[in-house]
């Protein structure tokens, strides 16, 4: 009977080469393992050769993804955002349309019915007020999805580049990403 610790996918590893794995947590954390067709020594060969870089890698690109995918729906509604788009694009127009005319707030507000009703629910004084108050919350909305990338993207990349006998460092890559995400 050998006793190792569970490292990532090392049970299945074993029993490709042949080794009968038996999944019983101990205390600690160490799995049980009984095997057959080999000697200990044969085994715990094995096991001091086996480097859980890939499967640790997938676990910690799968957390990252997961925690950014988490903190992009607490800012985002997926179903209002073609109205998100077509207020923002409004608003630029209107303001176009306003700076167009000399700074004048436009008497015809025709085509830019997501701004008149934005200045109605938000009660702001002017069409013109509304329109900047969309292209505020956008830009802000724009500068978290950015944050998210800044964390996820360079995470995600940093695990993918680790080489043989660095696959501790993909979970203490993911548990930093995940922390920096969920304090957006």
């Amino acid at each position: 009977m050998v006793t190792l610790a569970n490292k990532f996918g090392l049970p299945e590893y074993l029993e490709t080469l042949g080794y009968e794995v038996h999944q019983v947590v101990e205390p600690g954390g160490k799995v049980s393992v009984r095997y057959s067709g080999g000697t200990e020594s044969d085994i715990q060969a094995a096991i001091d050769a086996y480097d859980p870089l890939i499967p640790a890698q997938t676990d910690a690109i799968k957390r990252v993804k997961s925690a950014a995918d988490e903190t992009r729906r607490r800012y985002a509604n997926p179903e209002k955002d073609g109205i998100y788009l077509i207020k923002a694009q409004q608003a630029k127009d209107y303001l176009a349309a306003v700076a167009a005319s000399g700074g004048t707030e436009l008497t015809d507000t025709s085509g830019y019915e997501f701004v008149v009703s934005e200045q109605h629910a938000s009660n702001l004084p002017s069409v013109s007020d509304a329109a900047n108050f969309i292209l505020g919350m956008r830009d802000r909305w724009l500068s978290i999805m950015l944050a998210i990338e800044d964390i996820a993207r360079p995470a995600v990349t940093e695990i993918s580049t680790l080489t043989y006998g660095e696959w501790r460092r993909a979970e203490v890559i993911a548990d930093s990403a995940v922390t920096r995400l969920e304090a957006i």
